[in-house]
């Protein structure tokens, strides 16, 4: 149990330390652009990146499932299988994961994606010699989701997290000279690439100089090897997809329909209120391998005050942070944009409804992708998310920002339910000891 404490702790303190540069990114980078760049240029650029992140899950979700075997093969001492997941793994995403990122770049020939989006600040000029950069990033970043995964594999997340959040500071740097000598979009997606290549190259250097089990090697892609991944990870990349509906969906949803400014009231909105957000993802990101761990040891017991422990802390950091963002949003909003973007109600109020409720159900999906058994519940999460999504195409013009607050509400209340109910199973409690948090007691 000490062990586990440690690294709880650590995963804790370097997930602190990430979140506050993400904090001071976002604090800074907003009335940076808005500034510098204006918000209707400023809110293009929000909606030139949505396309590429549309298939930034192009791994089938393989990434994040073959992670978490990696992690509990590793803790059942079978090192074999590790080393050939993760070299089957690795050059699956770089060869299958590759092609949607291709197909996109050669679609950019013949079909006008400036003209698609409105685009009307950024011109077209710009926007064709930006966009491959970005493609590549989004694919560097999809890439490095094996090596990045191995360090959890090792127990080392928290090495990560720091060179992580160095990259991270170096990109803002790079983003904010950009802004500052009076360049654009061009200047600010090359940036952005040329230290994802850095990072990359850094992280791959580490992991083999530091472990020698991660040895990559020349081709070697079995797929039988990784066959019994492809459930959980599809189940995974479906949730992913789910997710991109409801951020880059609804993004570019926006933009067509209500234009670049509202695109930034809501993407400056969506920031703050994911501040708590960011609370509860260091409680979740700290806790996911240890997850993985108790499973691999088949301790149910073990697993079950984990889970518990996360729900609390999860619900109440939501409750507080939610309650403070709702009290004094004005205040923060103001000083933070300098007066350019102020609350629009109800759409803030239903927003903050709707991030507290997801306190009640994110550690509940991480217990469930830290085990693989995230199946049932991605199938649910991407139909919900596509019912959610089409309501707002429909009827975006009419309720504007207030009714996709409203929609972002019922996800999460139908969220709640779901996820507790895949917990149950996974757990082998009462659906409503999952919904409740009465003490966890697996049946023998």
């Amino acid at each position: 149990m000490k062990n586990i404490t440690r690294r709880v702790i650590y995963g804790v303190s370097s997930n602190v330390i990430a979140q506050m540069v993400n904090v001071l990114i976002q604090f800074a980078g907003v009335p940076l652009l808005l500034k510098y760049w204006g918000p209707a240029y400023y809110g293009e650029w929000l909606i030139m990146f949505t396309i590429p992140s549309f298939i930034e899950n192009a791994d089938f979700g393989l990434g994040g499932s073959a992670t978490t075997e990696m992690s509990m093969l590793k803790e059942a001492g079978d090192l074999g299988r590790v080393k050939e997941i993760l070299r089957s793994v690795f050059w699956f995403i770089l060869l299958v994961g590759g092609i949607p990122f291709l197909l996109l770049y050669l679609s950019s020939w013949f079909v006008s994606w400036h003209d698609f989006l409105h685009l009307e600040h950024i011109t077209a000029k710009d926007f064709n010699l930006a966009f491959p950069c970005l493609i590549a990033y989004v694919y560097l970043t999809l890439f490095l989701t094996i090596p990045v995964g191995y360090y959890r594999v090792e127990k080392v997340y928290h090495r990560e997290r720091y060179i992580a959040v160095a990259f991270k500071l170096m990109e803002f740097g790079g983003l904010c000279l950009v802004v500052f000598t009076g360049h654009g979009v061009v200047e600010a997606a090359l940036t952005y690439l040329v230290i994802k290549v850095c990072f990359f190259i850094v992280v791959f250097l580490d992991l083999s100089f530091k472990f020698q089990e991660f040895r990559i090697g020349f081709f070697s892609l079995h797929f039988s090897k990784i066959r019994h991944l492809f459930k959980p990870s599809l189940a995974l990349m479906i949730i992913f997809i789910g997710q991109n509906m409801l951020i880059q969906g609804i993004t570019t949803t926006i933009g067509i329909v209500l234009g670049p400014i509202q695109v930034v009231i809501f993407n400056t909105t969506r920031t703050l209120m994911n501040m708590a957000k960011q609370v509860v993802n260091i409680v979740n990101l700290s806790f996911i391998s240890e997850f993985s761990y108790a499973h691999g040891q088949g301790n149910k017991a073990l697993l079950g005050r984990l889970y518990q422990k996360v729900q609390w802390t999860n619900m109440g950091i939501s409750f507080v942070a939610i309650a403070a963002i709702l009290i004094l949003g004005h205040r923060i909003l103001e000083f933070w944009t300098n007066g350019k973007i102020d609350i629009v109600q109800p759409f803030f109020f239903l927003f903050g409804v709707s991030v507290f409720f997801n306190g009640f159900w994110s550690g509940g999906l991480i217990l469930l992708v830290a085990t693989n058994n995230q199946f049932k519940t991605g199938i649910y999460f991407l139909s919900i998310s596509a019912a959610i999504l089409l309501v707002i195409i429909l009827f975006l013009k009419s309720g504007g920002l207030t009714l996709i607050a409203s929609m972002l509400v019922v996800f999460e209340i139908l969220m709640i339910l779901v996820i507790s109910n895949s917990c149950k199973q996974t757990l082998e409690i009462a659906t409503w000891n999952c919904i409740s948090l009465k003490r966890v007691r697996p049946s023998k």
